[in-house]
Protein backbone atom coordinates (compact mmCIF):
# COMPACT_ATOMS: atom_id res chain seq x y z
CA UNK A 1 0.00 0.00 0.00
CA UNK A 2 1.05 3.54 -0.58
CA UNK A 3 1.77 5.90 2.28
CA UNK A 4 -1.17 8.01 1.17
CA UNK A 5 -3.53 5.01 1.38
CA UNK A 6 -2.26 4.04 4.83
CA UNK A 7 -2.86 7.59 6.07
CA UNK A 8 -6.39 7.52 4.65
CA UNK A 9 -7.23 4.24 6.40
CA UNK A 10 -5.75 5.43 9.70
CA UNK A 11 -7.77 8.63 9.52
CA UNK A 12 -10.91 6.68 8.65
CA UNK A 13 -10.30 4.30 11.56
CA UNK A 14 -9.84 7.23 13.99
CA UNK A 15 -13.00 8.95 12.76
CA UNK A 16 -15.07 5.77 13.05
CA UNK A 17 -13.77 5.24 16.59
CA UNK A 18 -14.60 8.83 17.55
CA UNK A 19 -18.07 8.53 16.02
CA UNK A 20 -18.68 5.29 17.92
CA UNK A 21 -17.56 6.86 21.21
CA UNK A 22 -19.76 9.91 20.61
CA UNK A 23 -22.71 7.61 19.84
CA UNK A 24 -22.17 5.70 23.09
CA UNK A 25 -22.03 8.96 25.06
CA UNK A 26 -25.20 10.21 23.38
CA UNK A 27 -26.98 6.95 24.19
CA UNK A 28 -25.90 7.27 27.85
CA UNK A 29 -27.04 10.91 27.90
CA UNK A 30 -30.45 9.86 26.56
CA UNK A 31 -30.76 7.26 29.32
CA UNK A 32 -29.78 9.81 31.98
CA UNK A 33 -32.25 12.35 30.58
CA UNK A 34 -35.05 9.78 30.70
CA UNK A 35 -34.24 8.88 34.30
CA UNK A 36 -34.08 12.56 35.25
CA UNK A 37 -37.45 13.25 33.58
CA UNK A 38 -39.00 10.29 35.42
CA UNK A 39 -37.61 11.51 38.75
CA UNK A 40 -38.95 15.01 38.15
CA UNK A 41 -42.34 13.49 37.35
CA UNK A 42 -42.37 11.40 40.54
CA UNK A 43 -41.35 14.45 42.55
CA UNK A 44 -44.15 16.46 40.97
CA UNK A 45 -46.77 13.81 41.73
CA UNK A 46 -45.49 13.52 45.30
CA UNK A 47 -45.62 17.27 45.87
CA UNK A 48 -49.11 17.64 44.38
CA UNK A 49 -50.35 14.82 46.61
CA UNK A 50 -48.83 16.39 49.72
CA UNK A 51 -50.25 19.82 48.82
CA UNK A 52 -53.72 18.34 48.34
CA UNK A 53 -53.42 16.55 51.69
CA UNK A 54 -52.40 19.89 53.26
CA UNK A 55 -49.04 18.44 54.34
CA UNK A 56 -47.23 21.18 52.43
CA UNK A 57 -48.26 24.81 52.07
CA UNK A 58 -47.30 26.72 48.95
CA UNK A 59 -47.31 30.48 48.86
CA UNK A 60 -46.25 30.48 45.24
CA UNK A 61 -49.07 31.67 42.97
CA UNK A 62 -47.55 30.09 39.87
CA UNK A 63 -47.39 26.65 41.51
CA UNK A 64 -50.93 27.01 42.83
CA UNK A 65 -52.14 27.90 39.33
CA UNK A 66 -50.42 24.81 37.90
CA UNK A 67 -52.13 22.65 40.52
CA UNK A 68 -55.51 24.16 39.60
CA UNK A 69 -54.82 23.32 35.96
CA UNK A 70 -53.84 19.76 36.92
CA UNK A 71 -57.10 19.41 38.87
CA UNK A 72 -59.13 20.68 35.90
CA UNK A 73 -57.48 18.25 33.49
CA UNK A 74 -57.96 15.35 35.89
CA UNK A 75 -61.65 16.22 36.14
CA UNK A 76 -61.85 16.29 32.33
CA UNK A 77 -60.23 12.87 32.16
CA UNK A 78 -62.66 11.51 34.75
CA UNK A 79 -65.59 12.86 32.73
CA UNK A 80 -64.22 11.29 29.54
CA UNK A 81 -63.78 7.96 31.30
CA UNK A 82 -67.34 8.13 32.57
CA UNK A 83 -68.60 8.91 29.05
CA UNK A 84 -66.68 5.93 27.66
CA UNK A 85 -68.11 3.64 30.33
CA UNK A 86 -71.64 4.86 29.55
CA UNK A 87 -71.11 4.22 25.86
CA UNK A 88 -69.80 0.71 26.60
CA UNK A 89 -72.81 0.00 28.82
CA UNK A 90 -75.38 1.08 26.22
Amino acid sequence: MKKKDIGFWETLKREILKTTLIGKKMFSATKETTILKDLHEVLGYTLVKKIREKNIQLDDPESNEIIKRIDAHEESLDALEQDVNEIKAS
